[in-house]
Order: structure tokens, then sequence, then C-alpha cells
């Protein structure tokens, strides 16, 4: 990872650290509150394909568990997990259309959030039953990778090749 990715992924977690802390009250749907740190991690790791890029996953998963109560550990552990996961499927079958990434940022989410609020009920910091709590991850997951849509429209446009014009008639367009 060369200097300025690594400052703009230091960049981006810190305003996704603030966004947690301070937006998503806003944007929350009852006890579902969307998670930007993770959006964030899976996007990046997405985004790089690399495996170098899951320490962007570690690091986001940290960051939050330090913004959440409980201990340090659980949700930077299974959103590491969840992200090489992610990663692993997106080498296996690359897909050229921005639906695919944006299906596996659902899925990973949804399994990030699963794993965590389970691992924290384990741990005993969570007094909700094991079924309340796989039914809030999993509309955590949706409701988040919802607000990753927009990125990967956006990188879906920015790799759809342009169409050409004819040398003969500037008003032809040859599709490409």
């Amino acid at each position: 990872m060369n200097i300025g990715r690594g400052l703009l992924l230091l960049g981006l977690i810190y305003t996704a650290a603030v966004v947690d802390t301070t937006l998503t009250d806003a944007a929350a749907i009852g006890p579902i509150v969307p998670a930007a740190l993770p959006l964030l991690a899976i996007v990046w790791v997405l985004l790089v394909a690399e495996p170098r890029a899951l320490l962007a996953a570690f690091l986001a998963g940290l960051v939050c568990d330090l913004l959440t109560p409980g201990r340090i550990g659980p949700g930077a552990f299974w959103l590491l997990l969840a992200a090489a996961a992610a990663l692993r499927v997106r080498r296996a079958w690359p897909a050229e259309h921005w639906s695919w990434p944006a299906i596996l940022t659902a899925l990973a989410l949804v399994v990030w959030a699963s794993l965590t609020g389970l691992s924290r009920w384990l741990l005993g910091e969570i007094g909700l039953p094991p079924g309340m709590i796989l039914q809030r991850a999993v509309l955590t997951g949706l409701y988040s990778a919802a607000f990753g849509l927009p990125c990967w429209l956006l990188v879906g446009w920015l790799h759809t090749p342009s169409p050409r014009r004819s040398d003969d008639d500037p008003q032809l367009l040859i599709p490409s």
C-alpha cells in the first residue's frame, strides 16, 4: 500500500467513525442503525481487491470496537473474516456488473453483524435472545449495504465504456 492510499484510508476511516458517532442515529429505523465503518471496510476491500486491503477491514473493525461499549476484538475479528470471504468470492467469480459487488457487500455485512452480535451475546454483553440478535443483525447488514449502493453505481458508471462517434457522421453513435 503506497503512502497516498494509506492516508486516504485513514481519512476515510476517520470520516466513517465521525459518521457512525454523529449521523447514523438520524438514519436509524427503530433499533436498526446503519454501520458506516464496516461498510467502508467491505467496499474498500472489494474495490482494491488485494489481500493487503484486508488491513483496512481490521482497522475499521478495531475502530468500530473502540466506539461501541464492550470488549475490543469481536467486531474486528469478524469483519476481517467477512471481508476475506467476500474478497475470495470476488476474486473467484469476477463479474463486470456493479450489482455483484453490491450483493457481496450485503452478504459480508450480514455475516459480520450476525457473528459480532452472537459473539457479544456469548460474552454476556447483549441481553437479547439470539433470534432477536440475528433478526436485527440481518436488517442492520442489509440497511448498511443499502447505503453502499450509490458507491457501486458510481463504480459501475465509471467502468462503463462511453459510446464513440463515427468519423463520417458525428451524430451517429457506434456502440463500443
